[in-house]
């Protein structure tokens, strides 16, 4: 999809339109006078290499298309007083409205009846762009949903209410079927605009088809298995947002492709057999941008938004929003019949910045929602990052590296934060969580990082990537360190809470001799741990650890077993290692999980770093 209609108008019609603009040149005009200048007084006009500059299409009705046709011409203007025999070169432009219908291929065009000088600087009103799709930016997108549902849901502006999908296609003259597109759920939906035999999949045989009328919805009964009910509906709203405002669009593309019929709409966002980013793109990212602006219509979500939010605060005595975020937003997805991703990201857009910080999942499980300081976060900043994401940047990032020992900082809850009991306490179970404080208050203790999503790269598509990190979520996302701890010089709060946070470690490392085995011992005593516990912690034997400890065994995947089980503050496990002159192979994968654990893993229970270490297969054979 992308067919320019100047190119098609071009095409088809450039000759009857070269005989207009000559026509037009044979007479007078004013404008073209003062370009005259270098001249007496005006003669002839020569009009060479006219050509369609643009056009400028609104449509009138559902097929019948307005435009304003623009046409430039290179002119040679002569003197009338043929004495001087002085000529001019220049240009011109000039433009007319024509009409035609869509699904007549524009046979029926009528050219225009008249031209005149081309005005850029004249306001013109609902125009689509050259490929027939809607010229809307962001902030349009609540605006077109009203009028759709003013037009086929009235209803549901007047109260909050969920869309009933099989009403509103009935109400659109639509038809819609539950079909198996792919077998694999990559396909949610499809919406036919002409008669055709469609391709559905249906365990048993191959290439079955079936036949369908133009104005036929197609949805996958997987996207409400693989998903849920608010999935199918939202394919269904979506399909309806194709017809409605990308039939043109489409129109146009089957002028040059007779044997197109349909639309099929990916899992992951796009347009099926489209992977560049180029007009089929566009009309995806409209469809899904306005189908839930109409499924949760402004006034009608923040008023059942906020009257959710009351309930929750009244029942839970919750005195911080982020404490009922997550279960409004649910509230909200099942009184909408939406997703909870699809509520998450209204909310978003809404103006509720909380939302951002609920239902992301990483590492096999939800992070506990958190909150920070309004506006700190860019669109594309966050705090939370997975364990090989963190371990890829703390090789990646000589910055990150220096920062995470400078400034005391231990992963938690999928963030990077600084090591303080005012932002970290044990969960109970063996291992760290964070403080309410500091899940409130994220700006303060945790380190920023910047997003990016693999292989994509358009703006808009990014925005609804960046929110929808979910657990049905078909993105790849990619972190840089953002210096986020750095950058905070004036916060004197924090720089307080990173010294005390160093303090502990430096008074350990400076009760330590200079040598490897009195460092070793050292340890062990502040940490009250005996070889047989340590053996037990590490599953290595007594003998074993005794060897380490002497470096008789060199083996430095084992020692840090052994320093994770004394729990060895990052500062110190560094120097013991160096003094040792240990070092881990940047060769081996494991490498990467290994300083991840010394780093940020260290005052975690054995139990739980074993935990870490299988998720992620390493081995200590």
């Amino acid at each position: 999809m992308g067919i320019s209609i100047a190119s098609y108008i071009e095409e088809k019609f450039g000759d009857a339109l070269e005989e207009c603009t000559e026509e037009y040149y044979e007479s007078p005009h004013d404008w073209l006078e003062k370009k005259a200048w270098n001249l007496h007084v005006l003669g002839e006009v020569r009009v060479e290499n006219t050509r369609v500059h643009r056009v400028i299409p609104k449509l009138r009705s559902s097929s019948c298309l307005e435009m304003e046709i623009v046409l430039y011409s290179d002119l040679t203007l002569f003197d009338g007083d043929q004495h001087t025999g002085k000529s001019q070169e220049t240009y011109g432009y000039i433009s007319g409205t024509a009409s035609g219908h869509l699904d007549k291929n524009l046979d029926d065009l009528v050219l225009p009846a008249a031209f005149e000088n081309y005005d850029p600087d004249k306001k013109r009103c609902g125009i689509l762009d050259e490929s027939l799709v809607p010229r809307w930016k962001a902030e349009d997108f609540d605006s077109v949903a009203t009028a759709f549902l003013k037009k086929y849901y009235r209803e549901a502006l007047e109260k909050p209410m969920p869309i009933d999908t099989d009403e509103l296609v009935k109400r659109m003259g639509l038809t819609k079927k539950i079909c198996s597109l792919t077998g694999t759920g990559a396909v949610f939906g499809r919406i036919y605009f002409r008669d055709d035999m469609a391709s559905v999949y249906e365990e048993g045989f191959k290439d079955k088809t079936i036949p369908v009328h133009a104005g036929t919805i197609i949805v996958d009964p997987d996207a409400r298995f693989l998903r849920n009910v608010g999935a199918e509906n939202n394919t269904v709203v979506h399909e309806c947002v194709h017809w409605e405002y990308h039939r043109p669009a489409f129109e146009l593309e089957r002028m040059m492709d007779s044997e197109l019929s349909q639309i099929a709409c990916c899992v992951s966002g796009g347009i099926l057999g489209q992977d560049a980013w180029t007009k089929s793109h566009i009309v995806e990212w409209q469809a899904n941008r306005l189908a839930p602006c109409i499924q949760m219509p402004k006034a009608m979500f923040e008023r059942k938004a906020t009257e959710f939010l009351q309930e929750f605060a009244e029942e839970c005595g919750a005195d911080d929003v982020i404490d009922i975020m997550e279960p409004t937003i649910d509230a909200l997805a099942s009184f909408f019949d939406v997703s909870r991703m699809a509520a998450k990201i209204r909310m978003c857009q809404l103006g509720y910045e909380e939302a951002r910080g609920t239902f992301i999942w990483l590492d096999g499980h939800y992070v506990p929602a958190h909150a920070w300081k309004r506006g700190y976060l860019e669109e594309n900043q966050t705090f939370t990052i997975n364990s090989e994401q963190l371990g890829l940047q703390m090789y990646g990032s000589y910055v990150l590296h220096r920062d995470e020992r400078r400034f005391g900082l231990v992963y938690v809850e999928s963030h990077l934060v600084v090591n303080s009991p005012s932002y970290v306490q044990s969960d109970g179970f063996g291992g760290l969580a964070l403080t309410d404080y500091a899940r409130s208050h994220m700006d303060e203790c945790a380190i920023v990082f910047e997003m990016t999503i693999a292989g994509k790269q358009d703006g808009d598509y990014a925005s609804f990537c960046y929110l929808n990190r979910d657990q049905d979520a078909d993105v790849t996302m990619e972190f840089k360190y953002h210096h986020g701890l750095e950058n905070e010089k004036d916060d004197g709060k924090k720089i307080a809470t990173i010294d005390k946070s160093l303090c502990e470690q430096k008074r350990l490392y400076e009760k330590m001799p200079r040598n490897f085995a009195g460092m070793m011992k050292t340890m062990r005593e502040e940490s009250e741990m005996t070889f047989d516990k340590i053996a037990e912690e590490t599953y290595l034997s007594k003998r074993t650890v005794q060897r380490l400890f002497t470096r008789e065994n060199k083996d430095a995947k084992k020692l840090v077993l052994v320093l994770l089980s004394m729990q060895t503050p990052p500062l110190v496990s560094d120097a013991i290692m160096k003094t040792g002159g240990y070092a881990l192979s940047l060769a081996e994968e494991d490498t990467l999980y290994l300083n991840l654990a010394l780093m940020n893993c260290w005052n975690y229970a054995m139990e739980r770093i074993w935990g870490f270490f299988n998720e992620h297969n390493i081995k200590f054979d």
